[in-house]
């Protein structure tokens, strides 16, 4: 958490490095990639799953199809509300099979390649990798 990025959210957002000690950890590995890839600004970044789907959702490339590279946006009890996503991932692949293949942070505390039914995903956000 000593990045420029985790300076800049707690200049934006308040708060300590020390706030974010026990915090689920999935949304910032999803920013970490993009920021190390250079993408953050296409990609957004946050380490709230709600607020950085609707980063998307307000630059209109939020949507329900898997592509590989979104950012998939999940909620466990299959809610398709944007404001109840408690997990996020990267999708890897679209399994042709009606699940997809994710690389997700903080999957029992580590990273891991997941595969993940229709059910339980929210939405998707693409983004922008041409910028």
């Amino acid at each position: 958490m000593s990045t420029a990025r985790a300076k800049e959210t707690l200049a934006r957002d308040g708060g300590d490095l020390e706030g974010y000690n026990d915090a689920a950890w999935c949304d910032m590995f999803v920013s970490w990639i993009g920021e190390q890839l250079s993408f953050g600004h296409s990609m957004g970044s946050d380490a709230w799953t709600v607020e950085h789907a609707k980063w998307f959702q307000s630059r209109n490339r939020w949507g329900s199809k898997p592509q590989p590279g979104a950012i998939v946006f999940f909620n466990w009890s299959g809610s398709k509300n944007i404001d109840d996503i408690e997990h996020v991932g990267m999708v890897i692949k679209d399994n042709g099979d009606g699940t997809i293949q994710t690389v997700e942070g903080n999957t029992s505390n580590a990273v891991k390649i997941e595969n993940r039914s229709p059910g339980q995903i929210v939405g998707y956000g693409y983004p922008d990798y041409a910028k």
